[in-house]
């Protein structure tokens, strides 16, 4: 479980990390110590795996999306640049959203988080909600938002607690099905996108261990499996009291088949309001 500093939100969008600089590192690789704190968990508790991965780190990508101009950092070895390159725009449909000021979405699989800052710089005032399972992947989510100046908080599904103005919740979790309160994830780090939870392997028989459906060509190996907290999403958002969400983004391999429809959501959202990507 991760823990966030006393004066996290308030500073996460600081680059004034305590890091030990030498006079050849980039501004870029300068972490503030709550993501350090976050960086060695997603690591293991190792430091110098945490280290080793940032001096590894490929310089930020720019990604063009909607209104903005993101950076972007990967796990070394990742193709998740690589694939938003190729992803045509409006995807996910975010340009219905210039309705929704003051709303909230929910990202469910935000992975390095280009959909979550993408709404959150073109729209500031936008609540963003974003679930990513994998802490390594998680890590970097939350070294994008620093590197992109978004006000982000690390949500403690523990203590839920709504947020008062625009900017992104970043939830190290996974979005239970039957209510579990841990799940078991599979992943590699080169391939962060195709992260799965062991559950829709075993439950669905069109979900394989790779994370890719069974047309969706050559499998690869995951490499590491790690147990990480899982949430009851429509509890959650009862809990911080948000009764209706402007999207629902969801991007994670096989949990619209694995029963995300049978979410009650009706109960607890606008289904006027809810919109479902996958």
């Amino acid at each position: 479980m991760y823990v966030a500093t006393p004066n996290s939100e308030s500073c996460c969008c600081c680059m004034n990390g305590s890091l030990t600089r030498q006079s050849s590192m980039p501004a870029w690789r300068s972490l503030p110590p709550w993501l350090q704190t976050i960086g060695v968990e997603a690591y293991g508790g190792n430091a110098s795996q945490l280290a080793v991965a940032i001096a590894s780190t490929k310089a930020p990508t720019l990604l063009t999306r909607e209104c903005t101009t993101l950076r972007l950092v990967e796990p070394p070895g990742d193709n998740s640049m690589v694939r938003l390159q190729w992803q045509r725009g409006g995807i996910y449909g975010l340009a219905k959203l210039s309705h929704a000021a003051n709303g909230t979405v929910v990202d469910i699989g935000a992975n390095i988080g280009a959909i979550s800052l993408t709404l959150a710089r073109c729209h500031p005032t936008l609540r963003i909600i974003a679930c990513e399972p994998s802490p390594v992947t998680y890590f970097y989510l939350l070294w994008n938002c620093v590197l992109n100046g978004v006000p982000v908080r690390v949500a403690m599904p523990s203590h839920p607690r709504p947020r008062t103005a625009g900017g992104i919740d970043a939830l190290n979790v996974a979005v239970s099905r039957d209510g579990e309160s841990t799940v078991t994830l599979s992943f590699d780090a080169t391939h962060t996108q195709d992260t799965v939870l062991d559950s829709m392997v075993s439950r669905d028989v069109q979900v394989l261990g790779c994370g890719r459906s069974k047309g969706g060509g050559k499998c690869l190996p995951f490499r590491r499996s790690v147990v990480v907290p899982a949430i009851d999403l429509p509890l959650y958002l009862h809990h911080i009291h948000v009764p209706t969400i402007e999207l629902l983004k969801v991007d994670c391999e096989g949990c619209w088949a694995t029963g995300l429809q049978k979410w009650p959501l009706r109960e607890r959202t606008d289904p006027a309001s809810l919109q479902v990507a996958n």
